[in-house]
């Protein structure tokens, strides 16, 4: 509104700018008096808060009039995402989760950390080396106000499984000694499956297997990062001898004689029934050594 006598030209439009930002108001007309409805006495004013803001204006002649303007605020969006730590040949999924209190977001934008960038909402990406990566999310709204977020996330390396172990006979324990490595935390599970349809999680397991054979032997590793390796081994493991030997002719009774004094343990083997037994000598008359083989029998 003008008083009559004066001419005021309307400078003012409606302001919007982004929450954190601030626009000048210029009531034009220089070399008037003016008062702004927050008391300002200049000709701008900056302002940082959304609302009705006027200011009257006042010549020499002492005509006034009053402009008015608008001024809204957008709100910021709010940049959230959620990958998790992976395994090194496994890809990372970037999973967006921004907010913003009204309109929408329309805008994203990723920096991967290793010189790779992306514009897709919930992008994939594989990084072909393990470390540490530090990922930003620039998003912005269907007003232009943006936001940023970094995030930093780890690509770990596999570890090398691996393990020891001797050749062994059926029926006696077997141990295996883990020697897995890895070059990031620490391993903190062991899977093993001997083959003979039994498994164990120890780190440093003993086994017995019952038959003879030939047995794959495997090993699974997980790390703390959640990375696994395995590997796998045969082991042999070996029949039981049997001991046996043939005679060549019958004999009543042998005496391997490893001393001929009164009272001296003797062997005696009898040949019907095969049986070696020790007992001691009464009276010793005679002093052979008798050598027994699987062919043949020899005395000396």
């Amino acid at each position: 509104m003008v008083s009559q006598g004066g001419t005021i030209v309307n400078n003012l439009t409606n302001v919007a700018f982004c929450a954190g930002g601030s626009a000048v108001l210029d009531a034009g007309n220089p070399g008037n008096s003016f008062l702004w409805s927050n008391g300002s006495t200049s000709q701008t004013i900056t302002v940082s808060a959304a609302g009705a803001y006027s200011v009257t204006i006042t010549d020499a002649n002492g005509c006034s009039g009053t402009l008015s303007t608008t001024v809204n605020v957008n709100p910021l969006p709010d940049a959230q995402f959620t990958p998790n730590d992976v395994c090194i040949n496994e890809p990372m999924q970037f999973m967006d989760v921004s907010t913003i209190g009204s309109g929408s977001i329309t805008g994203w934008s990723w920096s991967f950390g290793d010189g790779n960038v992306s514009q897709q909402q919930n992008p994939s990406h594989f990084y072909p080396s393990s470390g540490a990566f530090a990922v930003t999310l620039v998003v912005t709204s269907n007003m232009g106000c943006v936001d940023s977020l970094i995030k930093t996330f780890n690509v770990f390396p596999l570890p090398a499984a691996n393990f020891t172990f001797l050749n062994s006979c059926e029926g006696s324990a077997v141990n295996f000694t883990n020697t897995s490595t890895t070059s990031v935390g620490n391993i903190t599970g062991w899977q093993w499956s001997f083959g003979d349809g039994t498994t164990a999680s120890q780190q440093h397991p003993s086994h017995v297997f019952g038959t003879p054979g030939i047995y794959p032997v495997d090993l699974l590793i997980t790390t703390a990062g959640g990375c696994v390796d395995s590997i796998q081994k045969q082991i042999t493991i070996s029949p039981l001898p049997v001991a046996s030997f043939t005679r060549s002719k019958v004999v009543k009774d042998l005496r391997l004689l490893s001393t001929a004094l009164q009272e001296s343990p003797a062997v005696f083997f009898h040949p019907g029934s095969g049986i070696l037994e020790m007992e001691p000598l009464q009276h010793c008359k005679t002093h052979r050594l008798y050598i027994i083989t699987q062919e043949h029998t020899m005395y000396l």
